[in-house]
């Protein structure tokens, strides 16, 4: 019983230690508007509340999944609602930034879906959140992140599932998903699986978080199985990956996504954001240690903006998508 005991205490205290380390490693660069987004949890709710509505929750109340309701700028709401696409949102939280990814993505002419993954929908960033949702997700049983290289994750059943409910309440068409970070890989899981998949967007794959050799910097933190699924899949029913990381970004390896877009050949398209395009030039403010592809420092203009231009043929690869099907 003591020695139970031992290795419990021993074991949590490893845990803890993980998620302080991690914090530290794992913190991409926000600009001063990310910050204040972050700070402001009544904006988030305000968000959230306004735009967006509660479509599905499943039966133990653990995931909500949102639908946001802003209409397309053309008007042309029948294409949109023939263009479903699911979003997942980043590591470590829920964010404004990710719910105003979601609403861009609405504007252009989609009908986007947000499920809340792991955490609260508050809103509530900083230290303690990324302590709490680091702490959850390696205790609630639905992912393996920190360490795992070739497991399956659990939560993938369920991203299924609602994919597959995307898709019924679409008329049957298929989806396009995009993840992102923590959530990254996932888009391929679920191809591996017998999610009803269009296209698939793989933004800054970042699982596991701690990689200490070369096998666990190019793994996917997802099985082999699943992996050669997708590649299967992706080949007989011609499904593209848009793929994109910051050159420099040490969070989303690049041996891993150099790993994917070997995995994938002609089906996976490169969308980097060169060094040369966002470090060298002081004017965008970018640093080395820049993330977040889609979400963190957006602006508006100009288009050549490097998180602008990869928003841009974001739009193109995904249209072309669903007018190809």
């Amino acid at each position: 019983m003591i020695e139970r005991a031992h290795l419990r205490h021993s074991y949590l205290f490893l845990l803890f230690s993980c998620l302080i380390i991690g914090c530290s490693l794992h913190t991409p660069q926000m600009c001063d508007s990310d910050v204040a987004k972050e700070n402001d949890h009544q904006a988030f709710q305000r968000l959230l509340a306004s735009d967006f509505h509660p479509e599905w929750t499943d039966d133990g109340g653990r995931h909500t999944t949102w639908a946001c309701k802003v209409p397309p700028d053309d008007g042309d709401v029948a294409k949109a609602e023939s263009r479903p696409v699911l979003l997942l949102h980043e590591y470590d939280h829920l964010t404004t930034v990710c719910l105003e990814f979601a609403k861009r993505l609405s504007r252009a002419g989609f009908r986007v879906y947000v499920p809340l993954l792991f955490g609260k929908a508050d809103g509530v960033g900083g230290t303690g959140t990324m302590i709490a949702n680091t702490w959850e997700l390696e205790t609630s049983g639905e992912w393996y992140t920190l360490f795992a290289e070739h497991k399956k994750q659990p939560i993938t059943t369920w991203l299924c599932d609602l994919a597959k409910r995307i898709s019924e309440k679409h008329g049957g068409r298929r989806i396009a998903v995009i993840g992102m970070c923590l959530t990254g890989v996932m888009p391929i899981a679920m191809m591996g699986e017998d999610a009803p998949i269009l296209a698939a967007v793989v933004a800054q794959p970042s699982i596991p978080l701690f990689a200490f050799t070369p096998e666990g910097e190019r793994s996917l933190g997802i099985s082999e199985d699943e992996i050669n699924n997708a590649v299967k899949r992706s080949k007989s029913e011609h499904i593209r990956i848009f793929g994109t990381r910051y050159e420099d970004d040490t969070i989303g390896k690049r041996a891993r996504f150099e790993h994917i877009c070997t995995l994938f050949g002609e089906n996976f398209e490169n969308h980097t954001i060169r060094a040369c395009d966002y470090l060298h030039n002081p004017k965008w403010g970018l640093k080395s240690n820049a993330h977040a592809t889609l979400t963190l420092c957006y602006l508006p203009s100009p288009d050549d903006y490097p998180p602008r231009k990869l928003y841009l043929e974001l739009l193109v690869f995904l249209k072309a998508q669903f007018e190809g099907k």
